[in-house]
C-alpha cells in the first residue's frame, strides 16, 4: 500500500494568552498533524490548555482527549510539542498559556 504524502504548510505565528478570549485562533482545517515550537526564551515551565470550536462564532470549549483527560500539557521552552491526534479533527483551536507568548505553529495537510 502506498502512503499518501502530506505537504507541509507554511509556519504561522499565533498568540497564546492567559485567557481564551485573548488567544489567537488556529484555523487548522484539513491539517493532518501540527506541532508547536516553544521558544528557548520560555525558561520556566508553561502549561498549555487547548480549546476548540466547530466554526466561526462558536464558543471555544475545553478539549478532552479520548482517555477523558483534559487536553493540556506542562512543558518548558526550547522544544517542539507535537499535538495529540485527537486535536486534528477540530477545525478551530485556541491555546491558553500560563505564560503568554507568541508560538510558531508547524503543520502539514
Amino acid at each position: 500500500m502506498q502512503e499518501i504524502q502530506r505537504s507541509p504548510r507554511k509556519p504561522f505565528t499565533v498568540t497564546f494568552a492567559a485567557d481564551v478570549a485573548d488567544s489567537g485562533i488556529m484555523a487548522m482545517g484539513l491539517t493532518s498533524a501540527f506541532a508547536i515550537y516553544l521558544p528557548a526564551t520560555l525558561s520556566n515551565p508553561v502549561t498549555l490548555a487547548f480549546y476548540g470550536a466547530g466554526e466561526a462564532g462558536d464558543i471555544f470549549l475545553p478539549i478532552y482527549l479520548s482517555d477523558g483527560s483534559l487536553a493540556q500539557v506542562s512543558t518548558a521552552g526550547g522544544r517542539i510539542f507535537v499535538a495529540p491526534p485527537e486535536l486534528f479533527a477540530i477545525p478551530l483551536i485556541k491555546v491558553t498559556s500560563s505564560v503568554p507568548f507568541d508560538a510558531v505553529i508547524l503543520s502539514k495537510g
